[in-house]
């Protein structure tokens, strides 16, 4: 998780090409997938 963040921070916060709207629905977007990622039901296998 912290390369992905890292990578995000470096590459795609800072860069001015990109509308600002963009980059807070991105955000929100991987906010979402890590509460569905944080919520999903868990298998026996992973017990």
């Amino acid at each position: 998780m912290l390369v992905i963040a890292g990578i995000i921070e470096g590459f795609f916060s800072p860069n001015p090409i990109i509308p600002d709207p963009f980059k807070y629905l991105f955000g929100l977007g991987l906010f979402i997938i890590l509460v569905m990622y944080c919520n999903r039901k868990r298998t026996s296998a992973n017990r």
